[in-house]
């Protein structure tokens, strides 16, 4: 939680913003309907989402690592911090988070940029600290997201143990529920506990439109679910 709260959102979307247009990341994803009032109420206004980062936002996370043990980070475990070496987008903002968590919190960290085939591995095995990757959602709504990705034995943070029992219960419900109030209500609480708990850094949204000429053989981007799972093209062909 502490290293959400030094993250200057603001600056990451600048710096990529050559390569790739993304939004600022929060807990709830800007297209779903519920997103859009969740950013307003949270962008500048919490804790985290100043931009540039503030006073504000530096000293309680610094009083959380206190509280934790490791005043003025002193004695906090080095971070290893694995990127892809496919992420042309995502891989410029690990000396940025690098820089951010030295410069607030005093954290030091390695950047290990590996392979595809190892990061997969390392990330299954949960051989990292912080794993710089995209978490896709098949549907834009929180209760595809945060199921597929935070839910006890999920994907996501599962394989470093993250696991929130009350988060689970209001996932059960928010699948269950079709009465718009009260999924509104069902959201802003799953929310309130992403933003307390901070099972990953919430860095950034974007939007992937896929399209192919129909010649084109051998991808099965139809019926994939991840964008970073299908960086391998040796089984595509033209078929003209």
């Amino acid at each position: 939680r502490a290293i959400n709260m030094v993250m200057d959102r603001c600056a990451i979307k600048e710096a990529v913003a050559a390569i790739r247009e993304i939004e600022v990341g929060t807990w709830v994803i800007p297209n779903d309907p519920y997103g859009p009032a969740y950013r307003e109420a949270t962008l500048g206004q919490k804790p985290g989402y100043s931009c540039p980062t503030s006073a504000a936002d530096i000293a309680p996370a610094k009083q959380l690592l206190a509280d934790a043990g490791y005043p003025d980070g002193r004695g906090f475990p080095k971070v290893d911090m694995m990127v892809r070496d496919l992420n042309f987008f995502v891989a410029p903002m690990a000396p940025m988070i690098q820089a951010f968590m030295k410069q607030r919190l005093n954290i030091e960290s390695d950047i290990r940029v590996v392979h595809t085939s190892v990061w997969q591995e390392d990330q299954a095995k949960g051989n990292y600290t912080i794993g710089i990757n995209g978490n896709p959602a098949t549907l834009p709504v929180a209760a595809d997201y945060w199921k597929k990705w935070f839910m006890t034995g999920s994907g996501g943070n599962w394989n470093r143990g993250a696991s929130h029992p009350e988060f689970d219960a209001l996932l059960q419900q928010l699948a269950a529920e079709s009465d718009p109030v009260k999924v509104q209500a069902l959201v802003q609480r799953g929310a309130a506990i992403l933003e307390e708990w901070s099972p990953m850094l919430a860095l950034m949204h974007f939007t992937i439109i896929d399209a192919w000429p129909h010649y084109v053989k051998g991808h099965g981007r139809a019926h994939r679910q991840d964008l970073f799972n299908d960086n391998r093209f040796d089984t595509v062909w033209l078929d003209k």
